[in-house]
């Protein structure tokens, strides 16, 4: 798998200035000649538009980074000159996943049309139908692209090609929609596996024209023989409504292969994280309905209607211009941000944690980030979706924390009654009187999140969306708080704790939070210690408690230590111990079944959250325990 480096991970910061924001905001404005149309960064491996919003991710698949895949993505182009400097393929990928949902704002339907449709009766077969649609659209608007605006080949090709190569490929939309008909085991049925494999093959042979794909397996090929010359005549279909018969049509003959599914439409929006093009959400956050232009086609992306593949770029002359550009314009950007402050960090020595021998060697480096203005538009349509959520445990915590408390004021001139106590007293101050007053419990609470590879996509999601949650509920009723992503880099003796909104942190800290990522491990037997360290030095508050996010054991290895199971898990498990005897206790989420018994191995309090969407409200029960404690 291909690690960013400490310098990818600057460039791409960089890439990600609101600078650049607004420029490709304005670009998206000027395509789609609509100049409410807003564009936001993010990291999180999807790009997405509900008709108004568009949403990119520059560092998709990592290909930035990723040098094989450059210099195969580069070859299978044509390009004279192979793409090798980061901020060029960084600008390619991002004005790749632009222009491709500029144009699915330009020529699809909103919201999507398999919400409306009488097929669309349960959970499973809705999102077949959006997905089957997704497919066409996708192909259609690639093709009208080139057809319309032939200056958008080189970024559709790219976009299109790059992923092939990658090293570290995101998970397939349709794989992703369908994960929630997984069994406890984490499989599929068997018929969901066989549609999955349908769409797959037939989105593959229709949107990788440039490549050889086979022969389907013998099983599934009568089925495949049916609907791929339909998903074929529907991609080249000019009219939005029309595309979807076609999709309707394929939907029929796959119905029959689809398990009864009991409705759920009340989850739609949660599945795919809300509004988007890959999404059945038909509330999406500030979405604009369209019924789509019409367009023909007069080529498709990569081949003619025959299957001849078109040369591109013969003379290379578009690619050099483009590299030249790009090298200008991240010289120019590099310069002007030297001047910016910039975030700090501090490093410690393992050796001053109090935690074991093992860890001596290991440094921790306590990373505090600047937010950045582009995180902005991605928090506060979080915040937005689920302000639903956030309100109602507003109101919850409302009851809970503002309590009456009966305070008793003896030695009084009058008052109340008469204190027996008090008889003695020579100024004849023999009253008590009793008055109430609102009290909120003194809690200090530090939210520890894995931020290991294996927390990538849907888990990830979840941690984000729960920390933007708890931090809005927490930070109404002034309890004090703090959101820290730990992880353990592979190979060299190095804890980072990323303070994504620290105990006193500022208003605009919390865009922080989108920062959160999943690389790497964990060594948490250090970090707890550090947490336990932090929470005490940086609060006065009566009752701590630290909360850990977690999806595995913790694993790690340098030259100095390796922390694997059975040793990591029982340094961790020693750790808690120790630190729950303090006066700071400790909880754990478990993000699945399969970790869950590990981990209640370690944390003695642990909860179970297989149900991601339902971690915010395990989160704040584990605050509202605290809080009676």
């Amino acid at each position: 798998m291909s690690l960013m480096t400490s310098e990818d991970k600057r460039i791409l910061k960089l890439f990600q200035s609101e600078d650049n924001r607004l420029k490709e905001q304005e670009f998206s404005r000027g395509f789609t000649r609509n100049d409410e149309v807003c564009l936001a960064f993010i990291n999180e491996g999807r790009a997405f538009t509900d008709g108004i919003n568009i949403t990119v991710d520059p560092a998709m698949d990592k290909i930035f980074s990723d040098d094989n895949a450059l210099r195969k993505t580069s070859e299978k182009l044509g390009f004279t000159e192979t793409i090798t400097d980061r901020w060029t393929a960084l600008f390619l990928t991002t004005r790749a996943q632009e222009i491709h949902e500029c144009l699915h704002i330009i020529y699809t339907q909103f919201p999507p049309p398999a919400l409306r449709d009488k097929r669309s009766t349960d959970r499973i077969r809705t999102v077949v139908l959006a997905m089957v649609d997704n497919i066409i659209e996708d192909a259609y608007i690639e093709n009208i692209g080139v057809s319309e605006y032939p200056e958008t080949e080189v970024y559709l090709r790219w976009g299109r090609v790059s992923h092939l190569y990658a090293d570290s490929p995101e998970q397939g939309t349709l794989s992703e929609a369908l994960s929630f008909t997984e069994d406890s085991t984490g499989e599929k049925s068997e018929e969901i596996n066989a549609v999955e494999y349908i769409l797959d093959y037939c989105a593959a042979k229709l949107l990788y024209t440039m490549t050889e794909i086979g022969e389907p397996l013998i099983k599934y090929a009568p089925y495949i023989d049916k609907v791929y010359p339909l998903f074929y005549e529907g991609s080249l279909c000019g009219t939005p409504a029309k595309r979807h018969e076609y999709a309707c049509m394929i939907f029929d003959i796959l119905e029959q292969m689809l398990p009864d599914c009991i409705p759920e439409f009340q989850l739609l929006g949660k599945m795919l994280g809300g509004a988007g093009t890959h999404g059945i959400s038909g509330n999406s956050l500030g979405g604009q309905s369209s019924d789509g232009q019409e367009a023909e086609i007069t080529r498709r992306l990569f081949t003619d209607f025959v299957g001849n593949m078109i040369e591109f770029d013969k003379n290379g002359e578009i690619v050099s211009q483009l590299i030249n550009d790009c090298a200008d314009e991240y010289s120019e950007q590099n310069d002007a941000v030297m001047a910016v402050v910039q975030p700090y960090y501090v490093t410690i020595p393992g050796s001053q944690t109090g935690a074991a021998v093992m860890h001596r060697e290991i440094k921790i480096k306590e990373y505090h980030p600047i937010p950045d203005a582009l995180l902005e538009k991605s928090y506060c349509m979080t915040q937005r979706q689920f302000s639903r959520i956030i309100n109602n445990y507003k109101r919850r915590f409302e009851r809970l924390i503002h309590t009456e408390v009966e305070y008793t004021e003896r030695k009084k001139y009058f008052g109340a009654g008469i204190s027996s106590k008090d008889l003695t007293d020579v100024k004849k101050r023999y009253w008590y009187r009793t008055y109430h007053e609102e009290s909120t419990p003194e809690l200090a609470v530090l939210l520890m999140i894995d931020g290991s590879g294996s927390m990538r996509g849907a888990r990830r999601n979840a941690a984000v969306q729960a920390s933007v949650i708890l931090h809005e509920v927490l930070e109404s009723h002034s309890i004090e708080h703090c959101i820290v992503e730990h992880r353990a880099i592979y190979d060299e003796p190095l804890v980072e704790h990323n303070i994504l909104l620290d105990f006193n942190h500022r208003t605009r800290d919390k865009f922080n939070i989108m920062r959160l990522s999943a690389d790497h491990g964990t060594r948490e037997g250090l970090s707890l210690y550090w947490a336990q360290r932090y929470i005490e030095n940086n609060s006065s508050a009566k009752n701590k408690v630290i909360i850990v996010i977690s999806d595995g054991l913790p694993a790690h290895e340098c030259s100095t230590s390796s922390y694997y199971p059975p040793v990591s898990t029982m340094d961790t498990s020693n750790a808690t111990n120790r630190i729950s005897h303090s006066e700071t206790k400790i909880v754990a989420a478990a993000l699945g079944s399969d970790c869950y018994s590990d981990l209640k191995e370690i944390y003695p309090k642990t909860v179970e959250c297989s149900e991601l969407e339902k971690l915010p409200a395990k989160l704040l029960k584990m605050v509202s325990d605290e809080l009676n404690r």
